[in-house]
């Protein structure tokens, strides 16, 4: 008595691309973040053309904002790691899936040829 099998080789690879494509929309927002965060510091401490105001310091002359701007790099970092996370997990998917393609197709093919070699 013998298992029937059915494996849906075809659709490894594209389910194994769509993970991949994941990944790096996951690794863009991290980039985007990192980006983010200093761009937003730096904007409460700079005139107009984008010169440091001598003398002004955001926890010294603007706690409030210091205070939320913490909050917001805090939130924006654990975001960053969890999206980091999040892009490593769905490159093992994609890799998982990839590996388990070739694993089944070589495997397979080995399959074949053993069984037409049966009796020769």
């Amino acid at each position: 008595m013998g298992f029937d099998v059915d494996v849906q080789l075809d659709s490894l690879l594209p389910q194994a691309r769509a993970w991949d494509e994941q990944s790096s929309a996951m690794g863009k927002i991290v980039a985007e973040i990192n980006v983010g965060q200093l761009s937003n510091a730096t904007s409460i401490v700079t005139g107009q053309g984008g010169e440091v105001i001598p003398g002004v310091g955001i926890s010294e002359d603007y706690p409030l904002f210091s205070s939320a701007l913490s909050a917001y790099g805090q939130v924006s970092a654990g975001i960053a790691r969890l999206c980091g996370q999040g892009q490593q997990m769905m490159e093992r998917i994609a890799d998982a899936l990839t590996t388990a393609h070739r694993n089944y197709d070589t495997t397979e093919a080995a399959n074949i040829q053993s069984a037409n070699n049966v009796g020769q």
